[in-house]
């Protein structure tokens, strides 16, 4: 059952490195502003490095850009959806 190969699992993208991601344009939605940054992978090689994970590069990216602030800081900041 295991050998089959639809029983693979795979590591959503926002867990995967950089050079590991097939995907030319990279998205990150903010789910509270609904702002959406865009990247190339190639951009994204260049500045971060193909070991960075897509997770902590999109975060980098919508940091201190969320339109929706509520005071709070623990409240404060983007909720990514990475597309």
């Amino acid at each position: 059952m295991l050998s089959d190969p639809r029983a693979r699992l795979t590591t959503p993208i926002a867990d995967r490195e950089l050079g590991q991601i097939t995907e030319e344009v990279l998205r990150v939605e903010c789910s509270r502003c609904m702002r959406i940054v865009e990247i190339t992978r190639a951009d994204a090689i260049k500045l971060y490095s193909a070991g960075s994970v897509w997770r902590a590069v999109g975060m980098h990216l919508l940091a201190d850009g969320c339109q929706h602030r509520t005071g709070s800081h623990e409240e404060d900041g983007c909720w990514p959806d990475f597309r």
